[in-house]
């Protein structure tokens, strides 16, 4: 039996597994060494070295967690505004307390102001903001609808856009 080949790929994927399984799951490490092997395997990175493979990957993993949890922070601020006027998420259902069908209907209009500015600029809008309040990742929804991930990741970027407008129009007024 012959064993699979050891290319610099591999094992600068190996190195970092082994980073990854010292490290503990709630750590910024332990996300950024997740990133890394997901970057070390793209067939776009292309190394002759694996200590430069392994250190590159590694970089740019640490930039793109930075920015996530940026993005992530001003989206959960986002969705507490939202809660304070009474919107409720499938991924943050206890921002709210209690229902109250006039809750239930300010959400609901909430969500079909957002699909209506998303659908006015986006043929697949509504259908990429209905993969996002279901959980789908942005891959899932792109599958789903046969489009590019990056599309998707643009149309939820501005859904994200719209909503803070208006979640920040409503507490105002």
């Amino acid at each position: 039996m012959m064993s699979p080949p050891r290319g610099v790929a591999f094992d600068a994927v190996q190195e970092l597994y082994a980073r990854l399984r010292t490290l503990p799951e709630d750590s910024v490490n332990y996300a950024i060494a997740e990133r890394a092997i997901g970057l070390a395997l793209s067939p776009r990175r292309g190394a002759s070295n694996t200590a430069f493979l392994r250190h590159d990957a590694w970089r740019d993993a640490r930039r793109s967690v930075r920015r996530s949890r940026v993005r992530q922070e001003k989206l959960l601020h986002c969705l507490e505004n939202l809660a304070l006027v009474g919107g409720r998420t499938a991924a943050f259902p206890g921002l709210v307390d209690w229902v109250t069908p006039e809750s239930v209907y300010a959400a609901r209009e909430l969500e079909a102001l957002i699909r209506t500015a998303i659908d006015r600029e986006h043929a697949q809008g509504g259908a990429c903001l209905t993969g996002l309040l279901a959980g789908e990742t942005e891959q899932e929804t792109a599958e789903r609808l046969g489009v590019s991930r990056s599309m998707v990741s643009r149309v939820r970027r501005r859904i994200r856009e719209i909503t803070a407008v208006l979640v920040a129009d409503s507490a105002e007024g």
